[in-house]
């Protein structure tokens, strides 16, 4: 190899029919579980199993380094592209992919979906607070941009801390039979699928 070539082995490989989302189903579902395993497995409607993932989610965002998948995006079409899991394969490229798509979802509004836990940790690595104030939708405003019954303010799993500048975008939802603290981000009526 000649010292001016280059060889680009990251990609991103958006995928949406099921045929392409079968390839690399159990590459991805095996992620999910990774990365959802300390919270008891990932809960929630289109995540019973491979089948159910494949049929119940619109489009796949999948970060590859060499071929292989390293992370993974899952969206719903919920009246606008819905970000609703996420997960790396553990790597360090898994991990960059990640914090990546976290931070360009934002900035970009290319898309909407809730933060709870670890990828709302992440995030705040990432991008100052004052900046993601300005990104996040106001607890009281959840119910009706994602039509579902929301309860204002954080559960037991988020930790109180004095002067936290995200209390006015805590809300709780009922996802499976258990109740998980969020915060939204993005308006899906200014975010088409595709």
């Amino acid at each position: 190899m000649r010292i001016n070539e280059i060889t680009l082995t990251e990609s991103y490989v958006n995928v949406f029919s099921t045929e392409d989302k079968s390839k690399y189903a159990k590459q991805i579902w095996d992620m999910l579980q990774r990365s959802y395993e300390k919270i008891g497995g990932i809960h929630g409607k289109g995540f019973a199993d491979i089948p159910d993932m494949i049929a119940s989610n619109a489009m796949f965002k999948i970060g590859m380094r060499g071929g292989v998948p390293r992370m993974v995006v899952v969206y719903k079409d919920s009246g606008g592209r819905k970000r609703v899991a996420m997960g790396t394969d553990g790597s360090k490229e898994g991990k960059w992919f990640a914090l990546n798509v976290l931070r360009d979802e934002l900035l970009t509004q290319r898309s909407f979906g809730e933060f709870s836990g670890a990828s709302f940790g992440a995030t705040r690595k990432m991008i100052p607070d004052d900046v993601l104030v300005q990104l996040l939708v106001p607890a009281e405003e959840v119910a009706a941009k994602l039509g579902k019954e929301v309860s204002v303010g954080a559960g037991d799993d988020i930790r109180s801390i004095p002067n936290d500048p995200f209390t006015e975008f805590y809300y709780q939802r009922k996802i499976g039979s258990e109740y998980h603290t969020k915060l939204m981000y993005g308006d899906p009526a200014k975010v088409p699928f595709r």
